[in-house]
């Protein structure tokens, strides 16, 4: 799997750049699920971009993948850090914890190709492990931090990650 990340201004076709310029596919023909995830017309990678403030994050991958990332800045989460179950607000000590939480959910519920107002009362992530309806998920969540970033990634099993800086 390859995280390109770019920060600073985003062009809009972000995306449509990396897939031509970096896996050779010249005419990306993109469609989107009920729920607003992306996929490729008639190719079978899988992609999932999020972006935050001044940078952008694009996961390119041969399985399903979600990624979201969020910038680290202090904010007050009152209202959504009262959504949290007990055991999640016991982990959220800062900002920066609340951030990786988020992102965890955030990336899981984009890698199924889901909305996270639907499924956020179904998620919990905690001591490392997250659940979804009760059940612990057997996949990969990575989380990174860069520059004044966090960002979390999704998929099916334990997978290399490259991270490449787009300038």
């Amino acid at each position: 799997m390859i995280v390109y990340f770019h920060a600073g201004t985003v062009k809009k076709n972000f995306a449509a750049d990396i897939l031509k310029k970096k896996h050779g596919i010249l005419s990306p023909a993109f469609i989107k699920n009920e729920h607003g995830k992306p996929y490729l017309k008639e190719n079978p990678l899988f992609f999932n971009l999020s972006h935050s403030r001044e940078i952008a994050v694009f996961a390119v991958c041969e399985r399903e993948v979600g990624i979201d990332v969020e910038a680290l800045v202090p904010r007050k989460y009152d209202q959504i850090f009262n959504r949290f179950s007990e055991r999640e607000r016991e982990e959220i000590k800062s900002s920066d914890d609340f951030l990786r939480h988020w992102t965890v959910k955030e990336s899981f519920v984009k890698y199924l190709g889901l909305s996270i107002a639907e499924e956020w009362k179904a998620l919990e992530y905690f001591n490392g492990a997250l659940f979804w309806k009760g059940e612990e998920q057997q996949i990969l969540l990575k989380t990174f931090s860069e520059e004044e970033y966090v960002f979390t990634v999704c998929t099916a099993r334990e997978e290399a990650i490259s991270l490449v800086c787009i300038d």
